[in-house]
């Protein structure tokens, strides 16, 4: 089964003839084949509704951009006369430097110009290198080198909701060596761009070791088997927001283990499984044996 892909790179290239066409496919099938990134070149687009839902959402969501200006005849300026270069193409790439400034956005750029297009607008302003070419077959050569050889490599974008979940714990005390006594360290972490002020962290956690009641903190119990209690908590149990990049630790459990539960043995197997979830967003889970809970 193909690997799932880690993001998109866009293809902004002519349509006038089907040479062009057909560098947009090339160069796109190239990004397919090299890397881990799925290119996109928006051949098909016709309604304003697709320009502008679709092709700007495009780049919005994009990890790389590719540009290939091609000659769109001369033109006659107050300094004389020059060739230009897509008028479209331009504009993408106005909105390219847009999400790379103003977002401060790692968007890995290559720009391709046929020899002679003249520099215009935003992009004259801007140090792109463009590579000149005389013939689409040295643009799909120049660019299967740059992936090949690292010097355009995408890199995926941090989505706008997602979160770690590790699961530790610290040891509270050791009594006189025959019953330990610990708690829970169920850290969950923002790991996207957004802050996330509506969420839920869960926990299935073995019965025959809890010390006291773990809902008194405020944390839901939703379910019970014979082996395991399951807690929830969200938002406003926890009363934080959780800020890109923050730590928060959630759901507090104290617990213990002492030489009878341990030459038993039973409960060590038993799993322990938190998830986390936010509205727009997959679940996360993250399990372990209880073995590795504790270190009686």
């Amino acid at each position: 089964m193909p690997s799932e892909k880690k993001g998109q790179v866009f293809i902004s290239c002519g349509q006038y003839r089907p040479e062009e066409i057909k560098l947009g496919q090339d160069l796109a099938a190239a990004v397919n084949e090299l890397t881990e990134f799925q290119g996109y070149f928006a051949q098909n687009e016709t309604s304003l509704e697709g320009l502008s839902r679709n092709i700007f959402g495009a780049l919005d969501r994009s990890s790389a951009f590719v540009a290939v200006m091609h000659h769109r005849g001369e033109v006659q300026t107050l300094r004389g006369n020059h060739t230009r270069g897509s008028v479209w193409v331009e504009q993408e790439i106005a909105i390219a430097a847009f999400l790379q400034q103003a977002h401060n956005r790692n968007l890995q750029v290559a720009v391709y110009a046929q020899r002679g297009v003249k520099r215009e607008g935003v992009r004259d302003q801007l140090h792109l290198n463009p590579v000149e070419f005389d013939a689409e077959d040295e643009v799909v050569a120049d660019f299967r080198a740059r992936l090949l050889d690292g010097r355009f490599s995408p890199v995926r974008l941090p989505p706008p909701k997602d979160a770690d979940l590790q699961l530790a714990f610290t040891t509270v005390s050791r009594g006189n060596g025959d019953r330990h006594h610990y708690r829970l360290r169920l850290v969950v972490t923002n790991t996207g761009t957004e802050r996330l002020t509506d969420y839920w962290v869960e926990l299935q956690f073995p019965k025959a070791v809890l010390l006291g009641d773990p809902t008194v903190s405020g944390v839901g119990k939703y379910q019970e088997t014979p082996t395991h209690v399951f807690l929830r908590a969200d938002r406003q149990v926890l009363g934080v927001d959780l800020y890109p990049g923050d730590p928060v630790e959630t759901i507090p459990v104290e617990y213990y283990m002492d030489q009878a539960l341990y030459d038993d043995g039973s409960v060590l197997g038993q799993r322990v499984v938190a998830g986390f979830g936010s509205p727009g967003m997959a679940t996360r889970r993250i399990e372990k044996p209880f073995r590795d809970l504790q270190e009686f």
